[in-house]
């Protein structure tokens, strides 16, 4: 159900902001390597998304985003 209402929310509301979690290695060229969550942030919620261990992507609704 999570994932049917994220559906929705992308394709009928204004996306504020995504962020991309991941890190930079400094010890070869600078490369960013994302990691598999990203947050997609709406006027009103945001969506965790991220691949679960069966390697589908999940979203959840979640308050805050905790570092």
């Amino acid at each position: 159900m999570n994932m049917k209402h994220f559906v929705h929310y992308i394709t009928q509301r204004y996306i504020k902001d995504i962020i991309v979690s991941g890190y930079i290695d400094f010890e070869n060229t600078h490369i960013f390597h994302q990691v598999y969550e990203r947050f997609f942030i709406f006027d009103v919620v945001i969506y965790e998304i991220y691949m679960d261990n069966y390697g589908c992507i999940s979203a959840n609704k979640i308050n805050k985003i905790n570092l």
